[in-house]
């Protein structure tokens, strides 16, 4: 049907509608003005974002996208609730042990009993656009409505340090027990790298010295074989004996000696004593000459000799040397493992460690990311809220009664109070609409409004006196 014959049929069954109508919103609003005085308690509080101080960052999950839907269900949850009823000492209250005992019969638990009544009269609102929280409590008493809403506000925030520190709780024990573990692997690193250095007889001291004495006995074998600097060797025993010092010196006395013997020649003759002189001096100085030659290459050979057995005894040396360095190079080789094996184990205990204090740090906050912006305050008046509401529910409830019975009602006994009704009807044509005498209502010609339907011709309307 369309709302046009609903109308009608509402205007023609309109004091029936308008007894039930008004008997049931009457009714209704005399049960709400009967109902004792409800008062509400508001708490504002303030969800912060800021980064954490221990963390040094924003807690992943702040920035979750339904992180304010979880702290409005935290609010109402029965975690919450049961602290709140702790803080609130129902528990203890003498007529609200007996209203729990005739309506459980023991069977529920006390504290879960009494959160589940005081959660009915909570109303949690998120701010949209905002971080505040309005948390509101409905109650019959003015002091029960604040002091339910601050003990509900504060068993939140301490929910929400509890759910913050217990975790961190247990990692800290986690992470001391896998602490130990990881000290356990560390020291066994450790150990394992002395025994193998003290067992190879490896040192970073150490293998530097032998480096440096291979390097020494180097630079003295390339010395030797070049026949220089050797230790007993002087410059009259070089290799060369016409080179040597001694010789030298005597070489220059004889060529003096010759030269002043050249000069006297000239002016005195053979005879003269001091050619003869002269003469003596430069055979005994050639005598000296030569035995000294003869002196200088007995020793140089003698010297060749023990340069030779110098440069075995090096070349064995280096070669033994080298061939200590090689091995503890190869032993550090092997052992550069053991050192990595150290370094691992140390960067994992030293992690454990660093994450262990922060999570002991953590552990230890009583601070929430939620703040208490404005407490509730014992409310002055009651509540006009509660009032309207039943009021308009009232109203709602007759007219939904009222419209019920009418259309129910003619439904029941249908009528025909327009041609609009008899379109449903097959088989049934509509010759005509009669009107009575005088009246001044409109005529309706057809069906559809525009003009008699195809096939059909519109009567004219007759008068009904």
């Amino acid at each position: 049907m369309s709302l046009w014959q609903y109308a009608r049929i509402v205007w023609a069954r309109r004091w029936m509608f308008l007894m039930l109508f008004a008997a049931i919103s009457i009714a209704g609003i005399a049960f709400t003005l009967l109902q004792p005085k409800r008062y509400v308690a508001e708490v504002s509080m303030l969800v912060d974002f800021k980064p954490d101080p221990i963390l040094g960052a924003v807690a992943p999950g702040l920035v979750q996208p339904g992180f304010m839907a979880t702290q409005s269900e935290m609010l109402v949850s029965e975690n919450v609730a049961v602290r709140a009823v702790k803080r609130l000492g129902l528990d203890k209250k003498e007529e609200i042990v007996k209203q729990w005992e005739e309506a459980t019969q023991r069977k529920t638990p006390i504290d879960h009993y009494l959160a589940a009544q005081l959660v009915k009269g909570v109303t949690v609102e998120p701010s949209r656009g905002s971080n505040f929280i309005n948390l509101t409590y409905t109650a019959q008493d003015p002091k029960m409505a604040a002091a339910a809403a601050n003990a509900i506000a504060q068993a939140y925030l301490d929910v929400s340090v509890d759910l913050r520190v217990q975790p961190a709780k247990q990692y800290a024990a986690w992470f001391e027990e896998q602490s130990k573990v990881l000290r356990a692997d560390l020291e066994s690193a450790q150990k394992r790298l002395s025994d193998y250095q003290q067992e190879k007889g490896i040192t970073d001291d150490k293998l530097d010295q032998e480096t440096a004495r291979l390097n020494v006995l180097v630079t003295q074998l390339a010395t030797a074989q070049a026949g220089v600097g050797m230790p007993g060797l002087s410059g009259e025993m070089s290799v060369d004996p016409q080179s040597a010092a001694s010789v030298q010196s005597l070489k220059m006395q004889l060529s003096a000696t010759q030269a002043k013997l050249s000069e006297i020649s000239n002016i005195v003759g053979t005879s003269h004593p001091q050619r003869i002189s002269l003469e003596a001096q430069v055979a005994d100085l050639r005598r000296q000459v030569n035995a000294e030659i003869s002196r200088v290459s007995g020793g140089a050979a003698v010297m060749r000799g023990q340069n030779q057995r110098r440069i075995t005894e090096l070349q064995g040396l280096v070669d033994a040397q080298k061939a200590r360095v090689l091995s503890m190079k190869g032993a550090r080789d092997d052992m550069s493992v053991l050192v990595k094996d150290v370094e691992n184990a140390q960067r994992a205990y030293e992690g454990a460690r660093t994450r262990l204090s922060q999570l002991s740090l953590e552990s230890q906050t009583n601070q929430a990311n939620v703040q208490i912006m404005s407490p509730a305050v014992e409310p002055a008046t009651a509540s006009l809220k509660q009032l309207f509401k039943g009021i308009g529910v009232a109203i709602l409830a007759g007219l939904a009664v009222g419209l019920g019975a009418v259309v129910g009602l003619e439904l029941k006994d249908r009528r025909v109070r327009s041609p609009d009704d008899l379109l449903g009807l097959e088989g049934v044509p509509v010759l005509g609409v009669l009107r009575p005498a005088g009246s001044k209502a409109p005529v309706f010609r057809s069906l559809s409004g525009g003009g008699p339907p195809a096939g059909r011709r519109a009567l004219p309307a007759i008068g009904v006196s």
